[in-house]
């Protein structure tokens, strides 16, 4: 959407219009807004599966927001009961990420706060436990509730 534009007024006061050279960086400071809001952001929503050798189907659901390069999440994960010892890891994001990021991860209920990663160049999550550093197993998710927020850069 265009922003008004309008010419440069004197701030002394007197309410005249003010010079060419204001005018002209006023003008340059409109065009630079405009290439960033004239992007309008996408929404769309997520289904998140289980991608580890477990094969525990379908997680959760989620929204999601694409604002130029970054991607903003807020989904929720159901983990099934599961003896699975497979290291945690979970697909399904709307886009492949540029770079491995972190973001958080709240729990709702059950295991140790856990924080995810996204793999390079991928549209994955692995879960590391937060306070060792180490991956999280599906064994260890049994039977929570999970509440992923955050946001990654996209190409």
């Amino acid at each position: 959407m265009p922003i008004t534009r309008t010419t440069w007024i004197d701030d002394a006061g007197t309410g005249t219009t003010g010079s060419i050279i204001d005018n002209a960086w006023l003008q340059t400071l409109y065009n630079q807004i405009e290439a960033y809001v004239t992007v309008p952001p996408t929404y769309g929503t997520v289904a998140l599966t289980d991608i580890s050798t477990a094969n525990l189907g379908s997680l959760g659901v989620g929204f999601w927001m694409k604002l130029d390069k970054m991607v903003f999440l807020h989904c929720y994960i159901a983990y099934p009961s599961t003896a699975s010892s497979a290291t945690a890891a979970i697909g399904g994001l709307p886009f492949v990420s540029d770079s491995a990021m972190h973001a958080g991860l709240y729990q709702c209920s059950g295991a140790v706060p856990s924080y995810w990663y996204i793999t390079a160049a991928t549209s994955q999550i692995i879960l590391f436990n937060q306070a060792t550093g180490t991956p999280r197993t599906n064994v260890q998710l049994s039977g929570t509730g999970q509440v992923v927020q955050g946001f990654y850069r996209v190409p």
